[in-house]
């Protein structure tokens, strides 16, 4: 499950901006917006005044699935992507989900709604996956079942993330069943909007 999001230099988000899901409460009166094993808060609704960034926010967790999935990317990732008031070239975010009680970290920067710069993917701590094409275009993996990736990628924008779970095949053990639940869940992420013409 989604535990937290950092987003920086994305719309409006021009410094680091939290959104923190974790909790330590039991909600009694409504146990089914918590996951009790997890301490994650599961349903929610994020409120407050027009043009405070609560859009920007769903957009900033999206951009994962647009990211990672083989979907069409969203009208309202491709203008606007990076924070005008800014002259930071990236826009930087940092996911981190909950499964089974390992922590998955990830960070990625990109420079518009296409273009990824960095990749870095740790499980329970552990660096699995990372890419800095500002240094170069040579993936690292570190997860049983990638030694024989292709681990340049000179000539792709692809994801590497996206790139090792489309292509690798695994082998079974907790890292790799992990990362499996982190795509899965992923690729189950939606985002509602209004069928209004303004809407996007």
């Amino acid at each position: 499950m989604l535990l937290e999001l950092s987003v920086k230099n994305f719309r409006n988000f021009k410094n680091w901006f939290k959104f923190d899901l974790s909790t330590d409460r039991d909600y009694q009166f409504n146990t089914e917006s918590i996951s009790e094993k997890e301490k994650i808060v599961r349903h929610s609704i994020v409120y407050g005044h027009n043009g405070g960034g609560k859009s920007n926010l769903g957009l900033a967790i999206l951009d994962l699935t647009c990211h990672l999935n083989d979907s069409s990317i969203m009208p309202s990732l491709k203008s606007n992507y990076l924070n005008a008031h800014s002259d930071l070239d990236i826009a930087e975010f940092i996911y981190k989900f909950k499964f089974d009680g390992v922590i998955i970290e990830y960070r990625y920067g990109k420079s518009d709604h296409i273009t990824t710069v960095y990749e870095e993917l740790f499980i329970d701590q552990v660096k699995c996956i990372s890419i800095d094409r500002r240094r170069s275009d040579t993936a690292s993996f570190n997860m049983l079942g990638t030694e024989n990736l292709k681990t340049d990628l000179s000539n792709s924008q692809i994801s590497v993330v996206k790139y090792l779970s489309s292509n690798a095949v695994l082998e079974d053990n907790l890292t790799n069943t992990i990362f499996t639940k982190f795509i899965s869940f992923v690729n189950s992420m939606v985002f509602f909007r209004t069928l209004t013409k303004g809407a996007d």
